[in-house]
């Protein structure tokens, strides 16, 4: 019995002095670049509201998604997502379109309910992340609802690839930034073609 204690505690220690390896984290950027807007000119077309993004469940978490052979996918617990991915896709769009359209004032959730909106941002994300090769790919669609009813709807959708600078965590995540920055130019050219504030819309009296 004493020897079989000694192996316990043995074992017992070994398992206490054992260090995990401790996460890192990671979290999707702008990469959208503008010239300053000139003073007084945001927010001069109006608001432009852009709300969470609707990610399937197997994105929905925290740890960094990535994808196999054929229909399967890595989930890495020593790699994950600083923050929810409806957030940070919104977070990014909104930011990008800040850069691309600076006459417009685009806001994120919470924004003031007192601020009337002339467009809102709807966004549903398929598939996003990148493989073992370093190819990120972005599958997303997108809806603008315009109009004081928010009726006038405009609708769009993309299916992106992009080769990372590497296979690492670090290269995927500025790969899968920069398709959301392509994503982000396709909104904003559709909301640049928004009929002027105001004006009537076909059909209506």
């Amino acid at each position: 019995m004493r020897s079989l204690s000694l192996v316990l505690v043995a074992s017992l220690a070994g398992c206490l002095g054992h260090e995990s390896a401790p996460a890192r984290f990671y979290v999707l950027s702008a990469t959208v670049r503008a010239e300053p807007a000139p003073a007084g000119v945001a927010g001069r077309e109006g608001a432009l509201a852009v709300a969470p993004a609707q990610v399937p469940d197997y994105l929905d978490r925290p740890q960094v998604v990535t994808f196999g052979p054929a229909n399967e996918i890595n989930v890495d617990e020593y790699h994950r997502w600083g923050e929810p991915t409806s957030s940070a896709v919104a977070r990014v769009v909104a930011a990008d379109l800040g850069a691309l359209l600076p006459a417009w004032l685009v806001l994120v959730r919470p924004w003031d309910p007192s601020v009337p909106l002339r467009a809102r941002l709807f966004l549903s994300v398929d598939e996003l992340g990148w493989d073992r090769s370093g190819e990120a790919r972005l599958k997303a669609s997108w809806t603008l609802l315009a109009g004081p009813t928010a009726t006038s709807a405009v609708r769009g959708q993309v299916d992106l690839r992009r080769k990372a600078s590497g296979a690492d965590t670090d290269a995927g995540a500025a790969a899968a930034s920069e398709l959301i920055g392509e994503l982000s130019r396709s909104v904003a050219g559709a909301v640049r073609a928004l009929p002027p504030a105001g004006a009537k819309q076909a059909g209506c009296p």
